[in-house]
């Protein structure tokens, strides 16, 4: 069991500190609530016993500690990610008969921003009658337009046309960033993986440590070194100490999986 001089030594600790505003840059949270993240999982997993001191070795833990915390929420975040490209994907799929028929706000759930996003990639002529149709329906916008249903229709084809003619519009606003960032995660392994191949005195450990750092918080890069049991190891010595090869092998890993969703999205979208 942890006591309260434990615990208030590692609070006050300059490394907690720090990750501490750290964490809370990430979470987008209070300082307090971030270091109770850490606290929590340095009790859970990684505090074994009380401590006198705050040496190497915890501050070391109070970063993994920090690094864990950010891997489970880039996780979550990530496949809240997937599946809101996935919605986006279908949203662009069936979007004309989702406009005409009214089924896109009974069958979705859409917040304010993607709401407005939607109705303004129309075009400005169209606008007040795509808004009006996702939120009242067919009948109420021919009242709200006084429309007869033969006026009420042919303003819903011109839609319905735009909306199949404009599809370059709508990707590159829904779906394309998240293609970019697929494609920057893929690139950035295959940096990393052009430095640590380089001959030693061209790129160092430091050199290597340096760029992980900076891309630490990319999910394919946080799921490598969650393969390694004593990162700090791995952090000294690159090439040469062997629990690399797990996390060489889970970020080679990582990359295929990027580059199958990279091909299949390019795939399904025809370019």
């Amino acid at each position: 069991m942890i006591n309260n001089d434990t615990i208030k030594l590692i609070q006050e600790s300059e490394s907690f500190q720090m990750n501490s505003a750290t964490l809370a840059n990430t979470l987008h949270t209070t300082k307090q609530d971030a270091g109770q993240e850490i606290l929590i999982e340095l009790y859970t997993n990684r505090l074994d016993d009380n401590i006198t001191e705050v040496g190497s070795k915890v501050s070391r833990d109070i970063t993994f500690a920090r690094k864990d915390v950010e891997r489970a929420y880039y996780k979550e975040l990530k496949e809240q990610q997937e599946h809101e490209v996935d919605y986006d994907a279908t949203l662009m799929e069936n979007l004309p008969e989702l406009v005409s028929t009214n089924s896109y706000l009974k069958d979705y759930d859409i917040d304010n921003d993607k709401f407005n996003l939607i109705v303004s990639l129309f075009h400005s002529t169209q606008q007040g009658f795509v808004a009006r149709l996702l939120l009242t329906g067919e009948e109420e916008t021919m009242k709200f337009f006084g429309d007869s249903q033969k006026v009420f229709n042919q303003k819903l084809a011109r839609v319905e046309r735009y909306a199949r003619t404009h599809q370059g519009k709508f990707r590159s606003k829904l779906l394309v960033p998240y293609d970019l960032e697929l494609q920057a995660m893929s690139d950035a392994i295959d940096e990393f993986f052009s430095l640590y191949e380089a001959q030693p005195d061209l790129i160092n450990n430091k050199e290597l440590t340096k760029y992980f750092t900076t891309h630490q918080d990319m999910y394919p890069f946080a799921e490598a070194l969650d393969k390694v049991r004593y990162q700090g190891l791995l952090f000294d010595d690159w090439r040469g100490y062997t629990e690399r090869t797990d996390f060489l092998l889970e970020l080679n890993y990582q990359q295929q999986v990027l580059l199958d969703q990279i091909a299949v999205r390019k795939a399904e979208r025809g370019y």
